[in-house]
């Protein structure tokens, strides 16, 4: 896992103001930020999208800044590049509102948490899949150079790829 740039921070003393906080910790009380059911779970695939739309943010802004002599325009205005984006953005807005949809049942519906657990199993494969899409379809945009070592989207492919090892159980559905 070279380049994960997973490292521990620990702060000790560390003034936060209140308004900065997203939550309290109170004992014995159920929150989102714990992990008190499956619900917590769409955490895994929100830092999966989030992957995903870096990766979808730099091959838009490639192909409106990469300048071809064929076309004497911007990558931009190729069918076959408006294409992948229009792909791209289908799955990166999708996924989003997917997340945000469960997300937000929970917020305003806390009693219905455990009634969830099939569709955060679902949401999680959705999103992580279409989050290697992203990132894979990012990669046809920008071309042969994103698998350059020096390339932000060969690490955005490399730290996607791990979304096929946090995923939920293959068996969760009950069919």
């Amino acid at each position: 896992m070279r380049a994960t740039g997973s490292h521990d921070i620990i702060f000790h003393d560390t003034f936060v103001p209140e308004e900065a906080l997203l939550y309290k910790h109170r004992p014995k009380e159920v929150n989102r930020f714990l992990a008190d059911g499956r619900v917590y779970s769409l955490e895994i695939p929100a830092v999966y999208l989030g992957v995903a739309g870096a990766a979808r943010d730099y091959a838009i802004d490639f192909a409106k800044n990469t300048y071809s002599y064929s076309l004497e325009n911007t990558i931009a205005h190729a069918s076959h590049v408006q294409q992948k984006i229009g792909e791209i953005e289908m799955l990166y807005q999708t996924s989003r509102r997917t997340l945000y949809s469960i997300a937000a049942q929970v917020e305003q519906n806390p009693v219905i948490k455990d009634q969830l657990s099939e569709d955060v199993s679902i949401a999680k494969y959705v999103i992580c899949n279409s989050a290697i899409d992203i990132v894979t379809k990012a990669m046809q945009v920008v071309g042969g150079r994103s698998l350059s070592e020096t390339s932000k989207l060969q690490r955005l492919f490399r730290d996607v790829q791990c979304s096929r090892f946090n995923f939920f159980q293959q068996n969760l559905l009950h069919l």
